[in-house]
């Protein structure tokens, strides 16, 4: 599949309100001063991915044009559509196995790295989740660094660049990109992809802030529709019955495939888990559950019970179908890289199901801070669900400034919690606990 929608995609000039970031990348190319090694760090969804996309496209591109001092790809030539469709022979995106990018990896890396590029004068390599590297790829990476020939260029993606190793650290060109505010972003999709500003809103709040998402659903021109507003109950039947249909979405890709790196590729295919539908659902239960005044006092219990139920039925359905496909194929590959392909399926099962987890932990700590803006500015364009601000202020009186905030550090450990392994329905349970005003 390929990561990118359309031309626009390759443009430097296009990319996620990273102008600062965008001008340095042209400074640097107009005057021939290209680093080796980047590293671009930055919230989920920032953008890295996007602009070291773009700023490959560019350098790779046969007619690059020069516009308004941004050197954008011409997003029609052959290396262009290549770039389009993921096929580009001197553009090269690694992905960790599982929670690692293993040491395995980097060495069939150096062996591409060792080929003289193909369609131009450039080879890239774009390293995602780079905080992943252990300390044996790592090192493996940093000998590649010191060794490689100026035609090659390294770009490191983390989020957590802390996590990366120091001797890496010093041998790349940081570039750490802007986190900005909603109103910023709004007003970015509108222009981007030609939406009035009511749908660039609704689809901005759909997908929990990440502009990269909401662009991707924008493009994909989805319909807004002005749903009915749910009671909790209903909410609650709407939001399981999406998380039941994550499984239908990947088994049916999973029976397809006629390898295990497709295998891998099927659950690192985010659009085939978090669909707007499951996005609009999990925001429609969260906002009912800050706006519910009464609760029985076994609904924090009974809720993370289904809800967890259904995770675990979506893990033991993922888990049953790659089996299948493994045992299928396990004579095409030799026994360590067999091993290393089956470990990394089965974390990112388990990835999906805490990625579930979280994202319905994250939604209610996005509402809370709603909340807290709502209580501190009367600017509203700072809310994430500004059209749902009416919910937001009445939530706000409901439980009042200090619960608010207490709910927001609350949250905050618990997804601490839940990355330490912690059992997560009583994770759950404490926080659901501090909802509604209680009823026996």
């Amino acid at each position: 599949m390929p990561y990118l929608l359309d031309t626009k995609q390759l443009q430097l000039s296009n990319s996620l309100l990273q102008d600062s970031i965008v001008r340095r990348l042209i400074a640097q190319t107009s005057k021939g001063r290209i680093a080796q090694t980047y590293l671009f760090t930055g919230a989920f969804s920032s953008g890295k991915k996007t602009v070291a996309t773009a700023f490959a496209a560019s350098m790779l591109c046969k007619t690059p044009r020069n516009e308004r001092e941004n050197i954008n790809a011409c997003g029609t030539c052959e290396s262009c559509r290549a770039v389009l469709f993921d096929s580009h022979p001197d553009l090269t995106f690694l992905y960790p196995i599982g929670s690692e990018i293993r040491v395995g990896q980097i060495r069939e890396m150096q062996k591409s790295a060792a080929l003289k590029p193909m369609l131009g004068d450039w080879r890239f390599f774009v390293i995602c989740k780079a905080d992943s590297l252990n300390e044996f790829s790592g090192n493996s990476l940093l000998k590649i660094l010191e060794e490689s020939p100026p035609h090659l260029i390294f770009i490191l993606v983390a989020e957590n660049e802390r996590k990366v190793l120091p001797t890496i650290l010093s041998r790349a060109e940081l570039l750490a990109f802007r986190d900005p505010s909603y109103r910023e972003i709004r007003e970015f999709l509108c222009h981007r992809c030609s939406k009035d500003y009511s749908t660039a809103s609704r689809f901005l709040s759909l997908s929990g802030g990440r502009q990269g998402q909401a662009v991707t659903w924008l493009l994909k021109n989805i319909p807004h529709q002005e749903l009915p507003r749910l009671s909790l109950p209903d909410s609650q039947i709407s939001y399981l019955n999406e998380l039941e249909k994550i499984s239908s979405r990947l088994l049916k890709k999973i029976e397809a495939q006629k390898s295990l790196e497709g295998l891998l590729r099927v659950f690192d295919d985010v659009s085939l888990v978090e669909t707007h539908e499951l996005s609009n659902a999990r925001r429609e239960f969260c906002l009912r559950l800050f706006g519910a005044p009464l609760l029985p006092a076994s609904f924090p219990i009974l809720f993370s019970g289904i809800f967890l139920d259904t995770l675990e039925r979506l893990k033991n359905e993922l888990k049953k179908n790659t089996e299948k496909i493994i045992k299928l194929q396990k004579e095409n590959y030799p026994s360590a890289l067999l091993k290393e392909l089956e470990e990394g399926c089965g974390h990112s099962i388990s990835e999906i199901v805490f990625t579930q987890i979280d994202a319905f932990l994250n939604y209610l700590c996005l509402i809370a801070k709603d909340m807290l803006y709502a209580g501190h500015s009367p600017e509203q364009e700072l809310l994430l669900n500004i059209d749902e601000k009416e919910i937001i202020i009445s939530a706000l009186k409901f439980h009042g400034l200090p619960r608010v905030e207490a709910k927001i550090r609350l949250i905050g450990q618990a997804r601490d919690l839940l990355g330490r392994y912690v059992n997560p329905g009583l994770i759950l349970e404490n926080i659901l606990s501090d909802f509604g005003g209680r009823f026996l």
